[in-house]
């Protein structure tokens, strides 16, 4: 029997605990995806929706992400796309599939005013307005549906009556490396881990890439642009949304992004956003987060031990880790086999490097801009040396300041509905 020294002890404990508690994570995922409605409401029932979709360039599989919404089946809605700039190759795009499907309910807004540094939000915002109908989805353009997306998830909303539905996310499509490490993360950690935060902590994480909810309570939390320069605007609606009493429906349907060919680099910028993300959004919960990379406890022990017994428990860890991250995937339906799991100590590696880095610095880059990021993820601008960044251009809209004349703006509305064919 191999000596065993204190700090072999707590590298132990550490490693089994992280591996018991994903365990107990994908127990409570497993009974989340079973969780069905009793019923769906019959088409009579389903209140009309917009679906807001803030466009910023040409996404990997835009066309495919898009036409899935085109191909909606639900008895009344539309699609209201929004672009922040008068060039954007986007809009081409949506122009020809409004052609393609002319008896869908559809409008394009291209409005180049931006109220906020989220510029999501400031897409959103100007689009709002054009929004015809009481409830209102919010989805992302990296998202692909099902027909029954708005049948499922408004059901479920009535049923339960939610102040806001948000879908469970799955990472599919991987091409490259990066996306592999993407949707591999997505798919054995963030989604059972959104479902066990909520269940063992009564927290809820809502990821803003499908967000439904009614008009009157997007008034009631200061409306779109109380969020406007926030960088986590879906978490803190979510929050806001709680504290009105109404409860945060985590639905079991699945939504697809799709990641193909990110690369390395930026999965890192993505990950180190939302580091920062989190860090700012509660920083005891963040902490709590370095507990969770039992592979680097493992290998730490292997490395000050120098035998086979560190050795032993490395690939232990390894191979554990492995089954729990394939029960991961087989429960959300993922197309990754179960070999995609051996790639999870290089990912867990490259996260725990990433998870230090908020710590020591509180700029975060986005959209081609760089930001100072605050308590709830209030973000500021860095000044450049000509003092026009993007982000101080918003300010000073947000402030009034007219002299140099109107803001450009343009609005390009494109409608076709069932009663104008």
């Amino acid at each position: 029997m191999p000596e065993i020294s204190w700090i072999d002890i707590v590298l132990l404990t550490i490693v089994a605990a992280g591996l018991l508690y994903s365990a107990a994570s994908l127990v409570v995922f497993g009974r989340s995806r079973r969780r069905q409605p009793a019923q769906l409401l019959t088409a009579s029932h389903l209140p009309p929706v917009s679906v807001l979709k803030p466009l910023k360039g040409i996404d990997e599989q835009l066309e495919a992400n898009l036409r899935s919404f085109f191909e909606i089946r639900y008895p009344v809605f539309e699609l209201v796309f929004c672009v922040n700039d008068l060039d954007d190759p986007a809009i081409e795009l949506v122009r020809r599939l409004q052609a393609e499907y002319p008896t869908v309910p559809s409008s394009l807004v291209v409005d180049t005013y931006r109220c906020g540094l989220n510029p999501k939000v400031s897409n959103l915002i100007n689009a709002y307005p054009t929004a015809k109908h009481d409830l209102v989805m919010i989805a992302d353009s990296n998202i692909a549906v099902r027909s029954d997306y708005l049948h499922r998830l408004v059901s479920e909303r009535e049923l339960s009556n939610a102040g806001l539905v948000v879908a469970t996310i799955r990472g599919s499509g991987e091409e490259s490396f990066g996306a592999l490490l993407e949707n591999l993360h997505i798919n054995a950690f963030v989604a059972p881990q959104v479902e066990a935060v909520r269940h063992f902590f009564g927290r809820t994480l809502a990821i803003g890439k499908s967000f439904l909810f009614s008009r009157d309570t997007m008034e009631r939390i200061g409306g779109l642009r109380a969020y406007r320069n926030l960088l986590a605007e879906d978490h803190q609606m979510a929050v806001a949304i709680k504290k009105l009493g109404r409860p945060i429906h985590l639905s079991a349907y699945q939504i697809d992004n799709v990641n193909r060919q990110i690369s390395i680099r930026q999965f890192l910028s993505r990950h180190l956003r939302w580091a920062m993300l989190r860090r700012w959004t509660n920083f005891s919960d963040y902490l709590l987060e370095i507990f969770s990379f039992t592979i680097i406890y493992a290998l730490t022990l292997a490395v000050l031990r120098l035998d086979l017994f560190g050795v032993a428990v490395v690939a232990i860890t390894w191979i554990v880790r492995a089954l729990l991250d394939t029960i991961a995937l087989r429960q959300i339906g993922a197309s990754q086999s179960a070999a995609t799991t051996l790639v999870t100590p290089i990912k867990e590696m490259i996260l725990f490097v990433v998870w230090w880095i908020p710590l020591f610095r509180r700029t975060v880059f986005w959209r081609g801009h760089r930001f100072i990021i605050g308590p709830r993820t209030v973000l500021k601008p860095v000044a450049t040396a000509d003092s026009r960044t993007h982000g101080e251009e918003a300010v000073r809209h947000e402030r009034g300041w007219r002299s140099f004349g109107r803001r450009l703006r343009t609005r390009l509305s494109t409608r076709s509905s069932l009663s104008a064919s």
